[in-house]
């Protein structure tokens, strides 16, 4: 009997000190917005494309061919994205040397802007 209760006891303060209440944990949303390229002509898609952001970054981007249904894309659409950071940017995207797209863009916070080429 002695040695059931200090059994019950051990259990017990085990299971008490298991128990360490409900946490919460609280994470916000990166700071980042995503570029997907796509483009229907194979002469694009078969190689890089040079992409420059204002004056201060410049990449090199994979362009995703357009699925059948193009005017629906998703939010988060399939294929290449890149992370850039928010606001207003000047994009420029040269294939080859040759200036193919250029515009003002700002794209909000955890947005995805699609840039058809």
């Amino acid at each position: 009997m002695k040695t059931l209760h200090i059994l019950l006891v051990l259990i017990f303060t085990i299971v008490l000190n298991g128990c360490t209440g409900v946490k919460s944990t609280t994470i916000g949303l990166d700071n980042e917005s995503f570029l997907s390229f796509y483009s229907d002509k194979k002469e694009i898609l078969d190689s890089n494309i040079d992409v420059k952001l204002g004056d201060r970054t410049t990449f090199s981007a994979e362009v995703n061919a357009m699925r059948r249904n193009s005017t629906n894309f998703e939010k988060r659409p399939k294929g290449k994205v890149y992370s850039i950071k928010p606001g207003a940017n000047h994009i420029k995207v040269t294939h080859n040397g040759k200036l193919i797209y250029s515009k003002k863009i700002f794209i909000s916070n955890q947005e995805t802007k699609i840039i058809k080429l």
